[in-house]
């Protein structure tokens, strides 16, 4: 319907409720959204091969209801609870956008957001989107308490901090991490998390400042991403791409495999010990294939006694074929 130049469009499902109230024209929302988003990433969404729209100033609110049936056949990763809401407005004009959004659960290929809440709001100068859970669960025994990621997008960078705090004397799991990435004319990304740290079951890691990753359409360039606590370490450097020569590396020094037990305790599976050594992942996006080479220092896995040894694996994709070798001493 229409009255005095505003449009009002209204939907009523069993799936969703949805309203669309103001100036809009449908077919040129797309490129009126690239128009404003190109304000604050001009190298990424150049606003000269924005194609010219309409003025667009409406108003939106989303309410789902009964989704499983819809989201099961075209987004089956995802579950979406009811009375999940998405509201806002957006203007082109004045290049400003607003977004609120809550819902008692959402699912996300596996990961659940309890308590999901969602604020965005943006100016000429800055856009900025905030979203919190009160419990992230990465896995039916694992979660992470009061997670909270923040970003404040401008002049082609977005500064991004993530946190969460299950605040506890003992047995702490927190983090406060803070990241950047820049957007250049090459339509490169580049990503590195600033000196940060987080707790994983009372031990806190730190992250190397020297590390930086390069984004492209066609490559990632890792280096010296990597993850420090007590002498111990973990590394990721390298490339991923189409080149099959390309490899990915992981470097563990002196890691305590305890740290994986938060992780493995649902299968049924403790693991005691230290483990140096590294891996790679070659040829990642067709035959994959990967390769260790580590070391094991007082290994138990289930309290029972392995010993000390080292061990050599190749995983070829291609063949789906498993092939270790190694040597252990009590």
């Amino acid at each position: 319907e229409e009255e005095k130049g505003i449009k009002t469009i209204k939907l009523v499902s069993e799936f969703c409720n949805a309203k669309l109230k103001g100036s809009f024209r449908i077919l040129e929302m797309a490129s009126s959204m690239k128009s404003v988003i190109s304000k604050y990433l001009p190298s990424y969404v150049s606003a000269a091969i924005v194609k010219k729209a309409a003025q667009q100033n409406f108003e939106y609110s989303f309410l789902f209801k009964k989704t499983e049936a819809v989201t099961r056949l075209f987004t089956p990763g995802i579950e979406i609870a009811p009375q999940t809401q998405i509201k806002g407005n957006f203007n082109s004009l004045s290049n400003t956008i607003s977004m609120d959004g809550t819902s008692d659960k959402l699912k996300v290929y596996g990961y659940v957001f309890a308590n999901w809440k969602l604020n965005g709001s943006s100016s000429n100068e800055q856009l900025q989107l905030n979203m919190s859970s009160s419990k992230l669960y990465l896995s039916d025994s694992l979660w992470l308490t009061d997670f909270a990621v923040k970003t404040n997008t401008r002049s082609d960078s977005v500064n991004l901090k993530v946190d969460w705090d299950n605040k506890k004397t003992s047995n702490l799991y927190k983090g406060d991490l803070s990241a950047f990435l820049n957007f250049h004319a090459d339509k490169t990304i580049q990503f590195k998390i600033q000196p940060s740290s987080f707790v994983i079951a009372d031990s806190v890691w730190n992250v190397n400042k020297a590390n930086d990753v390069l984004i492209d359409s066609s490559y990632v360039t890792i280096k010296d991403l990597m993850f420090e606590h007590d002498g111990q370490s973990i590394a990721v450097n390298g490339i991923i791409s189409d080149n099959s020569k390309d490899a990915l590396r992981l470097a563990l020094n002196d890691f305590n495999l305890a740290n994986l037990n938060v992780f493995t305790k649902q299968m049924g599976l403790k693991l005691q010990g230290r483990t140096t050594g590294e891996s790679n992942v070659l040829d990642f996006y067709h035959s994959m294939v990967f390769t260790s080479n580590t070391n094991f220092k007082s290994l138990f896995v289930n309290g029972e006694e392995i010993g000390d040894g080292d061990a050599e694996t190749v995983w070829d994709k291609g063949r789906e074929a498993l092939y270790m070798h190694g040597t252990f001493t009590l």
